[in-house]
């Protein structure tokens, strides 16, 4: 398997780019990959496909996330598996995952991404800002691969855009040290075009207004600042035990925001 140095892990096609664009773009000299793990969908508002066609959803939202890799250099991957709403959730915001029911989907998305994981000097999870059932399992299984294979310290956690779109004070000042979680910060500036020019690339899924919206939350991030994005790290690897062990309300306790 080819070794990269950064792996970014997208619960679904855009994810990433929406979120770490201008990081991708910073680094397009190095190696990196982009894993979409729930790349099966039916849902394009904006793509004039058929409603409920996934097979033409699937291929025009293949198509968009493979010309972002190709601008910047980036390999890719499309993982076989549905998103939430076709794995019959029905809110699948602040709807928490059916651990139990979804233990075999659990046990294959491992599978699948923990070599990935392992060949990658650094890893990007999201964050699972907005509580969306699929970026929380996303996060949650990466966490997860952290703890049995001992390689926190290599993972990031970014926030979901455009998810943090919605409460930019909030998402901007809030301190995530409290609550015990102990996730400390670090910005990445970006030159604004070349996050644009990804961002617009999603033609099928939202309007420029929203990747206006995602620009304006990276520059407030910093006051008087350039564009950042902002990634988190743990350093508390029994704080994410405990995370893990909460069985009763998953959804809410991955969002480390809620914490404090």
């Amino acid at each position: 398997m080819v070794s990269y140095h950064n792996l970014f892990v997208s619960p679904h096609i855009d994810d990433a780019f929406l979120s770490l664009g201008g990081t991708l773009a910073k680094n397009s000299s190095k190696r990196q990959k982009v894993v979409n793990v729930f790349a099966v969908t039916d849902f394009a508002p904006r793509g004039g496909c058929p409603k409920g066609d996934s097979d033409c959803v699937s291929r025009l939202r293949k198509r968009e996330e493979l010309a972002n890799c190709n601008l910047i250099g980036a390999d890719v991957d499309f993982l076989p598996f549905p998103d939430a709403p076709m794995r019959g959730y029905k809110r699948v915001v602040d709807e928490s995952p059916r651990l139990d029911l979804e233990r075999d989907l659990i046990r294959q998305i491992k599978e699948e991404i923990r070599n990935r994981l392992l060949d990658s000097e650094q890893v990007f999870l999201p964050l699972a800002i907005g509580r969306h059932v699929d970026h929380v399992l996303t996060c949650r299984i990466g966490l997860e691969i952290g703890i049995e294979e001992q390689c926190l310290h290599k993972t990031y956690f970014y926030e979901d855009q455009p998810y943090s779109t919605t409460k930019p004070r909030l998402y901007s000042l809030i301190d995530l040290s409290k609550g015990g979680a102990r996730l400390e910060p670090s910005l990445i500036s970006f030159p604004w075009r070349k996050k644009w020019n990804l961002c617009v690339t999603y033609q099928s899924q939202f309007s420029n207004k929203v990747y206006r919206k995602i620009l304006r939350y990276s520059k407030g991030i910093k006051v008087l600042g350039a564009f950042y994005e902002r990634i988190w790290q743990v350093k508390s690897e029994e704080y994410v035990r405990r995370l893990l062990q909460n069985q009763d309300s998953p959804g809410a306790s991955i969002d480390f925001r809620y914490q404090a």
